[in-house]
């Protein structure tokens, strides 16, 4: 699962709102992705929720995605949640900028391209491309993800 950059600023900013609106799914052709999902590929089902758009890569049927969603939701835990941000999926520098503002305490954000005006932690692997290719996989020669989750209040 994944969302485009804007698409994924727009749902933090408003989470419960979000979290508590119905999840509907959308076609290819009805997403405002269209021609980038096209450009990259991507054939995996299309989730919407009012208006932000959420990819649902890897799964086999709307029923099994929105299971999975539904399961989700429930376990998240608003006292200890992380935003997690990288520059990969179509994100723009506006978002970066609006990640870099979101007022939340336990935020991290990967880039491939050093930023020095942004609160976020380059992944030098990829610095010559435009974004991070894989962060789950290249995080931690830079990022301790323990030590990190121990010190959420």
């Amino acid at each position: 699962m994944f969302f485009i950059g804007q698409e994924y600023i727009k749902f933090i900013y408003n989470m419960k709102h979000y979290i508590d609106t119905e999840l509907e799914f959308i076609n290819l052709e009805d997403s405002k992705y269209k021609d980038y999902l096209k450009k990259i590929q991507y054939n995996g089902l299309i989730g919407k929720i009012d208006d932000v758009e959420i990819c649902f890569l890897h799964y086999d049927s709307i029923d099994e995605a929105k299971k999975k969603w539904n399961r989700r939701k429930k376990r998240i835990n608003w006292k200890k949640i992380v935003y997690k941000f990288n520059d990969q999926n179509f994100c723009r520098y506006e978002d970066l900028k609006a990640f870099n503002s979101f007022d939340a305490k336990n935020k991290i954000c990967f880039t491939a391209k050093k930023y020095e005006e942004f609160d976020t932690i380059q992944i030098k692997k990829y610095k010559k491309n435009e974004y991070v290719l894989d962060d789950i996989k290249s995080y931690k020669k830079y990022f301790n993800v323990y030590n990190f989750l121990n010190n959420i209040k």
